[in-house]
């Protein structure tokens, strides 16, 4: 039973994250500083970096602690959940 709610917790905080990357992604665009982004979503990483020439990569992690004995082994403890894009950086 706690396998099930711990893939369930994983499931839903990853298209979480992806909902959140969409509108991390247009702050960003719209020149919002990462640490106010940061301030706003609690728990999660940002990593902005260069990517080819004119492209940005934007790689958001977040962890989810795991409760079943041994999937903490697996999957690690806590888990980690990570989202990228690739934006145009003008």
């Amino acid at each position: 039973l706690l396998s099930v709610i711990d893939f369930g917790n994983i499931i839903y905080s990853k298209n979480k994250l992806e909902n959140d990357t969409t509108d991390i992604v247009r702050m960003i665009k719209n020149d919002t500083s990462v640490s106010d982004i940061k301030e706003e979503y609690e728990g999660i990483e940002i990593d902005l970096s260069d990517y080819k020439d004119k492209y940005q990569k934007i790689t958001i992690t977040k962890y989810i602690d795991i409760n079943t004995p041994l999937l903490d082994k697996i999957l690690g403890d806590p888990c980690e959940i990570k989202t990228e894009r690739v934006i145009l950086d003008e």
